[in-house]
């Protein structure tokens, strides 16, 4: 098919189409469950999954399998009440990382629950910080590595002193 011969509204129509039945052939051929290891699901932020545990014939019956609490306060009397949790935690590897509103960043057992490791930053909060607040972490892994290997998976957090810490995965240590 010739795109150019069409008129400007339909050609886009066209290209639109193709590329939509594209991503949705992509979609469709990749990994089931492949965990969520970036904010959105995935490098490009989707927020798709494409798991298929869950849907809606059973959604209504789930219920809570376990709770963890960060401890993330008490902290600092001048910005606990500028501290909000807005992290979305990523699955990788059958484990959540996430990060609290101060920085630290934690490492769960996806399925218990349980903590497996926590890294705190240290942070160097200037007096009067506008807010105190972290988006999360995210995930790279080195595709030649081996998952033994010191830092074949890493967990990067920006932090509210302006640094960028990479950990490994599997340690919590920088």
């Amino acid at each position: 098919m010739n795109l150019t011969k069409l008129n400007c509204p339909f050609r886009w129509a066209v290209v639109a189409f193709l590329l939509l039945w594209f991503v949705s052939h992509a979609v469709a051929q990749s990994k089931p469950d492949a965990g969520w290891p970036n904010y959105g699901g995935d490098a490009g932020g989707t927020r798709y999954s494409n798991a298929s545990q869950i849907d809606r014939s059973n959604v209504a019956k789930l219920k809570v399998a376990w709770t963890y609490r960060t401890g993330a306060f008490p902290h600092d009397a001048e910005l606990d009440h500028k501290a909000a949790f807005e992290a979305t935690p990523i699955l990788v590897e059958g484990k959540l990382f996430l990060s609290t509103p101060y920085d630290h960043v934690i490492a769960l057992n996806a399925e218990t629950g349980t903590k497996i490791w926590e890294f705190d930053p240290k942070l160097e909060l200037p007096y009067g910080a506008s807010e105190v607040t972290s988006r999360g972490v995210s995930a790279w892994r080195e595709k030649s590595g081996k998952s033994s290997q010191p830092c074949a998976l890493r967990i990067f957090i920006g932090t509210l002193d302006a640094r960028l810490i990479a950990l490994d995965g599997a340690t919590g240590k920088p």
